[in-house]
């Protein structure tokens, strides 16, 4: 006989208390928390609130279980920026002008996203064809790769297809306000630190 399984997360909020079965639910119920009085405003001043904020955070949910499945030697934020820009395309990829322009937006967009001290990212196409960025911080040399292993692989062809949305999202940094204040938004992966945090608030576990 199958025996149930006894609840992983006790939660309680004021005087609500939930118990919630596994991490997936304890994710779901710290979103619906965090998305409470939410709006994530574009830089084209559309607000995105409820369904469609949810629907945004569903992407980043992808996103970031795509990007899990990728080796490790492979930087998540810089992956993150590349997706955005349309890098990991593995059609564009075959146009060098073509990619050599998007090597320059994803530089750019590390810089938006990067400390004012840290700024200063070149990307250039490597021989084979895949993208290299630098940047020098302090005097030291930072240098990450994404190469053809990754580009052509089936991972990327996934994150790919989420980068018309990512695009209409995170083409110049969002802001996400709620209650408690605005913030402003780098990527999926700070939106989701950023709605985890506000579903946390008041919260005992």
């Amino acid at each position: 006989p199958l025996f149930a399984q006894p609840p992983l997360y006790k939660v309680t909020r004021g005087k609500s208390v939930q118990y919630l079965k596994d991490e997936k639910a304890l994710e779901d119920y710290l979103i619906s928390m965090g998305l409470e009085e939410a709006s994530l405003e574009l830089a084209s001043g559309e607000v995105r609130t409820g369904q469609d904020l949810r629907e945004v955070i569903n992407d980043a949910l992808r996103l970031r279980s795509l990007m899990d499945g990728l080796h490790s030697r492979y930087s998540r934020s810089i992956v993150e920026q590349a997706a955005i820009a349309g890098a990991l395309n593995v059609e564009l990829n075959a146009n060098r002008d073509e990619f050599e322009k998007i090597a320059a937006e994803v530089a750019r967009r590390l810089d938006v996203v990067s400390e004012e001290t840290e700024r200063g990212w070149v990307g250039t196409v490597t021989a084979e064809g895949g993208l290299k960025l630098e940047r020098m911080v302090r005097g030291v040399k930072e240098v990450a790769v994404l190469d053809m292993a990754l580009i052509g692989s089936s991972d990327a062809r996934h994150i790919d297809q989420l980068t018309g949305k990512l695009k209409e999202i995170y083409s110049a940094p969002p802001v996400l306000r709620r209650r408690d204040g605005t913030q402003e938004i780098s990527g999926p992966r700070a939106l989701l630190d950023a709605i985890f945090a506000g579903g946390r608030k008041g919260l005992t576990m």
